[in-house]
């Protein structure tokens, strides 16, 4: 199994999406400003964000393909520390908050009344979106994974409704 070259090239994915975020998510009156003087400067500043934002969409693709095809008998916890789920927590967020961005600026573009600077918004938009949905497809592929793989406690598994409530009431009597 190739942990470590998961957790390095989610990493990288993590600081990459971070740079885009501080680039679309800067202060309104400085997007607004240069939307108004320079929008053909900020809308090929949105299309490299986007270029570079496909490609990490595809790098986080194949990554929850490859964990998807990891067989139990071959591979060992993807996250036993916690981190990577904290690292894809806040991808998601900063996901959320992209496509906020993206949508402020939409409108302001449109506004202007700018089709390459609306253009550009739209994509960038789109793709955030589809960003977020490839993170958080991965985030739960990870999860499956790690649980199928998880210690399992005598009296603390549950495969059915029933089991669970019981586990429940168990764990609440043992406070």
């Amino acid at each position: 199994m190739y942990t470590a070259t998961l957790n390095f090239t989610l990493d990288r994915v993590d600081h990459d999406m971070r740079a885009i975020s501080r680039m679309v998510n800067g202060p309104g009156w400085l997007m607004r400003a240069l939307a108004g003087v320079a929008s053909w400067t900020v809308a090929g500043a949105l299309r490299r964000a986007s270029a570079k934002l496909s490609g990490l969409v595809l790098g986080v693709v194949e990554i929850a393909r490859y964990v998807e095809g990891l067989s139990d008998e071959d591979s060992a916890l993807i996250d036993a520390s916690g981190l990577v789920n904290k690292k894809l927590l806040h991808m998601l967020d900063e996901m959320k908050e992209m496509h906020g961005s993206g949508l402020g600026i939409l409108g302001m573009a449109e506004d202007i009344g700018n089709p390459e600077l609306t253009e550009a918004t739209r994509q960038l938009t789109a793709l955030c979106a589809e960003a977020f949905e490839a993170v958080a497809r991965l985030h739960w592929v990870i999860a499956e994974h790690d649980a199928s793989l998880a210690k399992r406690l005598v009296g603390y598994t549950a495969s059915t409704p029933e089991d669970v409530a019981a586990m429940l009431e168990r764990i609440a009597a043992e406070e």
